[in-house]
């Protein structure tokens, strides 16, 4: 059996009373030599597990300040460069944006023409209906 947990790796945990599922029982009463090596392979199945271990080495203190300078020293390139990428989109997008804008514009100046004109042709043509009406 396996545990599985999220803080910690799967653990391996030996049943040492198998199911009754898992042991062979001989059909004579005698005793047999294949049920207690299956007994015994169930109990060592579990417990041979392959474990990748590293040996821990001393890092001496002048390394370690080399690898956090040079740690920072990335950091900092990185951040640079999304900063400058964020300075160009940002750019690029406002660019965007005011193209948008001006072309929203121009629609609008060009109806506003429109509807003027319509009012002033509407006014023109009620004048002439009223003057035809009175004359």
């Amino acid at each position: 059996k396996v545990e599985a947990g999220w803080a910690s790796p799967p653990r391996t945990i030996i049943d040492h009373a198998p199911s009754i599922d898992q042991l062979s029982v001989p059909s004579s009463s005698l005793p047999s030599a294949t049920t207690t090596s299956n007994h015994t392979d169930l109990l060592y199945q579990f417990t041979s597990v392959d474990t990748d271990t590293k040996p821990i080495r001393p890092i001496p203190s002048n390394n370690l300040l080399n690898f956090v300078e040079q740690c920072q020293n990335e950091l900092d390139q990185i951040r640079d460069e999304y900063r400058s990428k964020f300075a160009e989109n940002r750019t690029y997008i406002e660019q965007e944006i005011n193209l948008l804008i001006d072309e929203e514009r121009q629609t609008l100046n060009k109806l506003d023409r429109y509807l003027s004109d319509h009012r002033r042709r509407v006014e023109k043509r009620n004048n002439n209906n009223k003057r035809k009406h009175y004359a």
